[in-house]
C-alpha cells in the first residue's frame, strides 16, 4: 500500500517523524526515547505511566487512568472481548 506523505499537514508530519525516530531508536537499542522526542517513564505498578502520542509535538507521558477516561475506556472494555 503507498502512502501518500505529501498529504500530510505540518502536525501529522510532526507526529510522523516522531514515531519514526522513536521505532528507529528502539530498534537500534531497546529504548523508545530517541533525541529531540519525549521522554518515556518507565512503567511502574502504582503510577501506570502511558505515552499519550499527540499530533504537533505534543506528545507526553500521562497517567492511565487519565488516559483511561479520555479514551472511554471503561466503555470499551464492557463491550469487546480481548
Amino acid at each position: 500500500m503507498h502512502y501518500d506523505t505529501a498529504k500530510l499537514d505540518p502536525n501529522q508530519a510532526a507526529l510522523q517523524l516522531q514515531l519514526l525516530l522513536e521505532w528507529t531508536h528502539l530498534a537500534r537499542t531497546g529504548n523508545p526515547v530517541a533525541p529531540n522526542t519525549p521522554l518515556w517513564q518507565l512503567f511502574s505498578a502504582s503510577g501506570h505511566p502511558v505515552m499519550s502520542l499527540q499530533p504537533a509535538d505534543t506528545s507526553a507521558t500521562v497517567p492511565s487512568s487519565f488516559f483511561a477516561a479520555q479514551h472511554n475506556c471503561s466503555f470499551w472494555d464492557k463491550v469487546t472481548d480481548y
